[in-house]
């Protein structure tokens, strides 16, 4: 994934940067700060909560939300 020199000075971005992955809350935040419509969630961990994965999303960002599994087609 590619950022743009002038997201990188965006406080949210660079939380994503510096960490490997983003939680979902920090996802959500970065999607909203972007102005994201459709985020899809993919590389969750097996003891993640679908189900509170997509609330921490949604507490920021308000675009449909999808969670990604192998061989997903999304158009």
């Amino acid at each position: 994934m590619q950022w743009s020199e002038s997201a990188l000075t965006n406080p949210t971005v660079q939380i994503f940067t510096e960490s490997v992955l983003p939680t979902t809350t920090q996802a959500g935040q970065i999607a909203a700060e972007a102005g994201v419509k459709r985020l899809v969630l993919i590389h969750l961990s097996p003891s993640v909560n679908e189900t509170g994965a997509l609330a921490d999303v949604r507490q920021h960002h308000q675009g449909e939300v999808l969670l990604g599994s192998d061989l997903v087609v999304i158009e």
